[in-house]
């Protein structure tokens, strides 16, 4: 939904990413070969802030796999747009073994590339989603502060069941301490009519943008 203050619904995510067939860049026969955990980077790589902010895009790393199968010099040869992305991917890409390329029976150091794809399954959308109710959902009274807002205020929260919300967290400062806190204050007091699922009252997360008058 789309208002004053600009709110959209997330379902609980699962994040992860694919690593897309290695390729290799003039390399002898035989090639190296994957070996060890799967070339992919799970959940526990996928960074929280990208994942709250729906962050997504597909990384080209470029490396060079050494005689002892480890990669090394991993660098991006193209970026996801995401800087958060883009460490990840070469943070996951460092975890990878191959059984080396070889020449005349002996291994060799090759020059190597992948691509490592961020996306998140939000699943299945509520039937029935959150509702606002009662006092309209702005924030236009905020006091007066000594500071100046730079940027909008960017606000994580979970719809309880209840339609409360809950678990609020900054996922980005306007620059400002009171602005932020502000914001905290008066989303924390926004009520709606909670989602729904098959008439079930479920928990979604939303996200608040409050754009601060400069």
């Amino acid at each position: 939904m789309k208002r004053a203050i600009l709110v959209f619904s997330l379902l609980p995510t699962l994040a992860f990413a694919q690593a897309q067939p290695d390729t290799a860049i003039a390399v002898p026969a035989p090639s190296p070969t994957a070996i060890g955990t799967p070339h992919t980077c799970g959940q526990k790589y996928y960074p929280p802030v990208a994942t709250r902010l729906g962050l997504e895009g597909t990384a080209t790393l470029i490396f060079r796999i050494g005689t002892d199968g480890i990669p090394k010099d991993i660098a991006i040869a193209k970026s996801t747009g995401s800087l958060d992305l883009d460490y990840a991917s070469v943070n996951c890409a460092s975890t990878w073994s191959y059984k080396p390329a070889e020449k005349d029976g002996h291994p060799i150091e090759v020059s190597w590339s992948a691509k490592v794809t961020w996306q998140l399954n939000y699943g299945s959308p509520p039937s029935t989603p959150p509702i606002p109710t009662a006092a309209p959902h702005t924030c236009s009274d905020r006091p007066m502060s000594s500071g100046k807002a730079q940027v909008p205020t960017i606000l994580s929260f979970v719809i309880g069941i209840d339609g409360n919300v809950k678990n609020l967290q900054i996922l980005q400062t306007s620059g400002d301490r009171i602005s932020d806190l502000y914001g905290v204050t008066c989303v924390s007091a926004w009520r709606f009519e909670p989602a729904k699922n098959k008439d079930q009252g479920v928990e979604v997360e939303e996200f608040a943008t409050l754009p601060w008058p400069l």
